[in-house]
């Protein structure tokens, strides 16, 4: 065996396998640091700064934004957590006000639904003492 023919067969045993389960961290943590840049970029948009963007931080990267929304995209949902902390702040604001919000088909049927799963999220995993 040569040197390459050796480098080869640790690479391939390195990798996962067919029928290996999937234990690559690698992965996950991609997807979430892509989920904070398009949360960077809708933050931006909105002009959201200060606490609020460590508020869509945690949530971010605290739960999976599949069970807020199933047909939503990823972007839809993190728009509709920016604009919820931007509401907290201003209670007059509209979803059909803001271009961003449709850029990424934002409806308030939509909206409201991915804050009810978010609130009804923290109410079963919070605890109360």
């Amino acid at each position: 065996m040569t040197k390459r023919d050796i480098q080869y067969l640790l690479q391939k045993y390195e990798t996962k396998q067919a029928g290996e389960p999937n234990n690559n961290k690698y992965m996950q943590e991609w997807r979430t640091k892509q989920k904070l840049r398009t949360a960077d970029t809708i933050m931006q948009e909105m002009r959201i700064t200060g606490t609020d963007k460590e508020i869509i931080y945690n949530i971010i990267k605290n739960v999976e934004l599949k069970e807020l929304h199933r047909n939503a995209k990823c972007e839809t949902i993190i728009t509709a957590i920016c604009f919820y902390t931007k509401k907290l702040r201003n209670t007059s604001l509209r979803v059909q006000n803001y271009r961003v919000c449709n850029e990424h088909d934002l409806t308030e049927n939509i909206y409201s639904t991915i804050i009810t799963r978010l609130c009804n999220y923290y109410q079963q995993h919070t605890f109360l003492f």
